[in-house]
């Protein structure tokens, strides 16, 4: 397998992470996936440790602060996540998911902006 540089590697998970933010806007997304895989799919890609990582040029600092917005109301929400999920259709009709749901709308909005980014060759 061929090594890849800190920057192309983060300018794929910037993608993953849009991808991951466009289900949590997508209620017919999160039937697919159900409950348990949307609540962690989050954190294949973004944790306390990771999301330090993320910086320009993958990431700009508005990009940054809408992550870690994101990511600071996801944590919020897993900790007062019951253990045995409750399906999508009644998860959209909680507050604190309709917020969680909202946050990841704004954080897209934000990364939209330059989109998604090469996955092989690194931006300059």
């Amino acid at each position: 397998m061929e090594e890849i540089s800190d920057l192309l590697l983060n300018q794929r998970i910037r993608n993953r992470i849009i991808e991951t933010l466009e289900v949590y806007v997508s209620v017919e997304d999160q039937k697919l996936f159900g409950p348990d895989e949307v609540i962690n799919m989050w954190d294949d890609f973004v944790d306390d440790e990771r999301l330090a990582t993320y910086d320009e040029p993958a990431f700009n600092k508005q990009e940054q602060l809408a992550i870690s917005v994101f990511h600071n109301n996801w944590n919020r929400v897993c900790d007062n996540t019951p253990q045995h999920m409750p399906p999508i259709e009644q998860l959209v009709k909680e507050r604190y998911w309709v917020q969680l749901m909202n946050d990841a709308r704004e954080a897209l909005l934000i990364l939209a902006i330059r989109g998604r980014l090469d996955e092989d060759q690194e931006i300059t």
